[in-house]
């Protein structure tokens, strides 16, 4: 799951055959012009899971820190992370 402090929570599929399982493009929309269309991505490589920014205008943090563009960065169940200004909070369940 994928919570949005300010808006609906975002259901992804990590047992999918996709390796990008969550694009901020294709998966969730947020009504917020600081965020861009592809701003970043929650990607699964075998058991663990990255946010990587996609080069964005205002950048993607993850516990507080920024993020380079383009690099893998490992995300724990439970962190947050944010996309401009709009805070998520990413949660894994194995099913």
């Amino acid at each position: 799951y994928v919570y949005c402090s300010n808006g609906p929570t975002s259901r992804i599929d990590p047992n999918g055959q996709k390796d990008y399982i969550y694009t901020s493009s294709t998966d969730y929309y947020v009504e917020n012009d600081a965020v861009s269309r592809t701003h970043a991505d929650i990607v699964r490589k075998k058991d663990h899971f990255y946010v990587v920014d996609q080069d964005s205008l205002n950048h993607t943090f993850l516990e507080g820190k920024r993020l380079p563009a383009k690099k893998y960065i490992k995300i724990k169940s439970g962190q947050s992370f944010v996309l401009a200004d709009e805070e998520f909070t990413f949660y894994y369940e194995a099913i």
